[in-house]
């Protein structure tokens, strides 16, 4: 079995990112030419950040070499070094290997290679470059791919593979000042202005979700409104978002709204101010209302400061020793609020009629 220092060129990969660590994992057709699993999974770094990618081989038989160029936009990353990994070295294999050519101005890195020195070959996942980068001062995507990816066999024969190229995506949250639980009453107005910061000066866009009726949210000023009407008390959650394109910060915040309990409202009494009566007479006191909160409401009718009668209607029947001025004041109750109204009344005096017989 003889050295592969040269090999049939192609292109395969895949990146796993971190925040920290990327993975590029390059995987295998069976011995039926079945296209190997790819699984991609994109990551985030932090503009200026160091990272490192590392270029993974899961081989579905023995190798002995590898190769490949990394194809990469400069403006938004550069790449530092590249350096070898384990992947032909875990047998305790002699190995050559070249760290290829780095081109920060074009964005390549040409000509990386690794082959075992010897009569051996390899069949277990490992690493065979890391890629050390360091991310550009601004936010955006890194896309990273892989060509001119050959893999050699232990028969010094192109192995089948497929490539899936990824990004990294270069970028700091932005973050959303605190809002806080918020309460108010019925009938009452709750406004207040939703702010966030970014470390790295991008465009924000705010949005809210799950407004309640009434409510409404300006995205251009980020300005919450609303005045919940009667009826309205409880308990709401509204979640408010900030996105710089990328990733969000988001903040749900509970709304407590208060029931406002409203006095009844007398809407009938008699008799009229002022009515004039004769002594004798049987004035008919008599007193509605009604509470917008459906409440049980209790009266009091008094006349000249006495307690006279705790219903809505009352039957003064007056005598010889009724005359004069009078006041009648009604008081209802919904067990909160009261309300009264009051009436001024005459009662003429007569002389009384003796019957002699």
């Amino acid at each position: 079995m003889k050295n592969n220092t040269n090999f049939p060129r192609r292109a395969l990969g895949i990146f796993i990112l971190s925040a920290l660590f990327c993975a590029i994992s390059i995987g295998f057709g069976s011995a039926a030419g079945e296209s190997p699993i790819v699984v991609v999974a994109d990551q985030i770094v932090t503009p200026n950040q160091q990272f490192t990618v590392n270029v993974t081989i899961d081989p579905a038989v023995a190798i002995t070499g590898a190769q490949f160029d990394l194809l990469f936009d400069s403006s938004i990353a550069t790449v530092n070094s590249v350096t070898e990994g384990d992947l032909f070295t875990q047998d305790g294999a002699s190995t050559i290997f070249s760290s290829g050519t780095i081109d920060n101005n074009a964005g390549t890195v040409t000509d990386v290679y690794s082959s075992i020195l010897g009569a051996t070959s390899v069949s277990t996942s490992g690493t065979m470059a890391t890629i050390s980068l360091t991310a550009g001062g601004s936010t955006g995507r890194l896309n990273l791919n892989l060509s001119n990816v050959v893999i050699g066999d232990a028969n010094s024969n192109a192995a089948s593979y497929t490539i899936t190229d990824t990004s990294v995506l270069i970028d700091t949250a932005p973050v959303l000042a605190g809002i806080g639980a918020k309460s108010v009453d019925e009938e009452s107005a709750l406004t207040f202005t939703v702010s966030a910061s970014d470390a790295d000066g991008d465009s924000l866009t705010y949005s809210a979700s799950n407004l309640p009726s009434g409510a409404s949210f300006n995205t251009a000023t980020r300005v919450f409104t609303w005045t919940p009407a009667d009826g309205q008390a409880g308990t709401y959650s509204v979640t408010f978002e900030v996105t710089d394109s990328y990733l969000t910060d988001s903040e749900s915040v509970t709304i407590t709204v208060n029931e406002v309990n409203h006095a009844p409202v007398i809407t009938g009494f008699v008799p009229a101010n002022n009515a004039v009566f004769d002594e004798t007479d049987a004035i008919t006191i008599d007193v509605t209302a009604s509470d917008v909160d459906g409440q049980a409401l209790s009266y009091t009718i008094k006349i000249d400061g006495v307690t006279y009668s705790t219903s809505s209607s009352y039957v003064w029947n007056t005598d010889y020793s009724s005359a004069g001025s009078h006041t009648i004041l009604v008081t209802v109750s919904d067990g909160v609020n009261e309300v009264t109204s009051q009436r001024t009344i005459t009662i003429n005096n007569l002389h009384p009629l003796w019957d002699i017989n």
